[in-house]
């Protein structure tokens, strides 16, 4: 079997990344095909991108 786990998460050493680091581990140990894909990098720069774009509140007046 071939498993692709697609992941985005900002924090490396988090519980859900070491969980779908954990999964790729024991698919593996099974003699399965995993692969994970982290989506933080690409969606991490898109999400930067778009708040340097989005207007900053004045809340001084």
């Amino acid at each position: 079997m071939k498993v692709l786990i697609v992941h985005a998460h900002n924090e490396p050493q988090s519980f859900n990344s070491a969980m779908a680091r954990l999964a790729v581990e024991v698919l593996e140990d099974e003699g399965q095909s995993g692969h994970l894909h982290d989506r933080w990098p690409v969606q991490g720069a898109l999400c930067a991108g778009l708040r340097a774009q989005l207007p900053v509140a004045d809340h001084d007046g």
